[in-house]
């Protein structure tokens, strides 16, 4: 079981790959 800091953090990096992915797949887009 992860403690919730763990859990909070890696819920936070998730989000920010998911950010990461998003912007470069509309930055394909424009291209």
């Amino acid at each position: 079981m992860l403690r919730e800091g763990e859990k909070g953090c890696s819920l936070a990096v998730l989000i920010l790959c998911y950010d990461v992915m998003q912007q470069s797949r509309v930055l394909q887009l424009h291209l």
